[in-house]
């Protein structure tokens, strides 16, 4: 690990961060004082159907393009040259974006709360450079208030140490999911109850597919009886009897077994009865109703307006929020106040089919707004040199070159750029 990143995770558990002092209180809460907040102790994701969901949505999140972008008079420029331009195309020394992304997602669907930080130094002009990004796992995390500026603080504990550190909650990026209830934090006590009553519906999902294996096991246990008549209670006897007759048939290709008076064989016939689709599906769609996923979502064999549906349903929300939350956290009042934010932009031309993506062409050629190498980029093409120039749209006049008049159009009229 560099030594940058060693810095950081000794200033982050050795003590850095703000030390607690004796003018910090717990902070008030509209509900009261509730400050602390620990991650739920049911855990839902020991089912493989929510785990696989949150997965798929995760994977959905990885895949955003985070830009810095300044709006001046209504025009917006990407920012390339920024520090948390160059934070957001790689976090930190051992994670590239998409997993960063991958794990902040995981961890707000499994928590409802996902805390970044973005470490920094001030500059001498009084900026923050920014050198990196770190998704934290707390185990615990409680809010302080001081008392004198009214300042928010959050102390975070990590693993097995008990000791506590606490940054300005300005400098988190807090990345909540259904903020309803609480003041501080995502989730809360009807996401609570919700959680409560998936894990009922888990564990009756979870005894149906136990008793379709227990079921299928017992079957499998007697293929018939060997009833011995003429021994009685003599079980060495017995036990003689039915061990010939299983040498008889295995040795006997013809897969008939001879038996004296003695014995007779009765057939056990199979009536095993399983839970009926409908039934499983009802306990399945329910289970995914909890994740936001569909069961065609989660198979894989979706449609184009299915997964369109999904995104803007549960994932677009998701999108806003993280980049309002990185913009809160990364930039200065002045700085918002002048256009400066970030946004993670989804590629919604992935979410199209290949049919629709050429109707989109179709409908936009004309006007000049894709290149050679877009185009190309769609469908999963490599860019070609030359491939960036644009048309300038209708006369199809390149651009960077000087306009020329074309013959064309209804009644052979003259077309002037």
């Amino acid at each position: 690990m560099a030594q940058k990143d060693k810095n950081f995770l000794g200033r982050l558990f050795g003590g850095g961060g703000k030390k607690k002092s004796k003018g910090m209180t717990a902070a008030a809460t509209w509900e009261g004082y509730k400050p602390t907040f620990t991650t739920f102790g049911d855990n839902v994701l020991v089912s493989e159907l929510v785990l696989e969901a949150i997965r798929l949505k995760a994977d959905f999140i990885s895949k955003l393009d985070p830009r810095h972008i300044r709006t001046e008079k209504g025009t917006q420029t990407r920012i390339d040259d920024s520090s948390i331009a160059r934070v957001l195309r790689e976090p930190n020394a051992y994670t590239i974006t998409s997993d960063f992304l991958y794990k902040a997602a995981f961890l707000r669907e499994v928590n409802e709360n996902a805390f970044i930080y973005l470490d920094y130094y001030w500059t001498k002009g009084g900026y923050k450079y920014f050198t990196g990004a770190y998704v934290l796992q707390p185990k615990r995390w409680c809010y302080y208030e001081d008392e004198k500026t009214g300042e928010l603080y959050i102390g975070f504990k990590f693993g097995d140490r008990n000791d506590e550190v606490i940054f300005k909650y300005s400098e988190i990026i807090h990345w909540r999911k259904h903020y309803e209830a609480d003041t501080y934090d995502g989730g809360g006590k009807y996401s609570e109850e919700e959680r409560r009553d998936v894990l009922g519906t888990l564990e009756a999902y979870h005894t149906i597919c136990e008793s379709i294996a227990e079921a299928a096991k017992c079957a499998c246990y007697f293929d018939g009886i060997l009833k011995v008549n003429a021994f009685g209670d003599e079980p060495e006897n017995v036990k003689k009897v039915r061990e010939q007759f299983l040498a008889d048939l295995r040795s006997n290709r013809t897969g008939v077994a001879v038996l004296d008076n003695g014995a007779e064989w009765q057939d056990v016939k199979r009536n095993l009865a399983m839970v009926d689709e409908k039934t499983i599906s009802h306990f399945e769609t329910k289970i995914l109703r909890f994740t936001g996923v569909s069961p065609a979502m989660l198979a894989g064999d979706f449609t184009t307006a299915q997964k369109e549906s999904f995104y803007e349903r549960n994932i677009e929300s998701g999108v806003i929020s993280l980049g309002q939350a990185f913009t809160k956290a990364a930039f200065t009042r002045w700085q918002k106040s002048h256009g400066d934010e970030v946004i993670f932009y989804p590629n919604k031309i992935e979410l199209m089919s290949t049919t629709e993506k050429i109707s989109l062409l179709g409908a936009t050629n004309a006007m000049g707004v894709w290149s050679v190498n877009e185009v190309r980029e769609m469908f999963g093409k490599p860019p070609v040199e030359g491939g960036d120039a644009r048309p300038r749209g209708y006369n199809s006049i390149d651009e960077g070159k000087p306009a020329e008049s074309t013959k064309g159009g209804a009644g052979n009229e003259e077309q002037t750029e």
